[in-house]
């Protein structure tokens, strides 16, 4: 098997750069409709131009699964409110009544 960098559409820094500024005006967004909501961004943080492809899918789907499952002890009020997945990588979004720092301890554990 090969490398899981190998396959994929090559993204240069002005892609990354776009795809964080459409990021960061969803999260600006998303935070002013759900004030009293924690906000929960997840993506892969992917060294080299290839960001996304089937394998680096599939290490963000079962990662999400993981989190969900960690999520759902904790509490049902949560929902997933955009997600996304372009040449720049998947990404996910979820607001919750939970604590930020309760669910940043979810993280620690995928």
């Amino acid at each position: 098997m090969g490398s899981i960098f190998q396959t994929g559409e090559p993204q240069v820094i002005n892609d990354v750069l776009q795809n964080r500024d459409q990021r960061v005006a969803l999260q600006q967004h998303l935070l002013s409709r759900f004030p009293k909501h924690t906000l929960i961004a997840i993506k892969l943080n992917v060294p080299g131009p290839i960001k996304n492809n089937a394998q680096l899918r599939r290490l963000f789907e079962t990662g999400v699964a993981r989190f969900y499952e960690q999520l759902k002890t904790l509490t049902r009020d949560f929902q997933t409110v955009a997600q996304w997945d372009k040449p720049t990588g998947n990404e996910l979004f979820i607001t919750t009544t939970l604590a930020p720092v309760t669910t940043k301890k979810i993280g620690r554990f995928i």
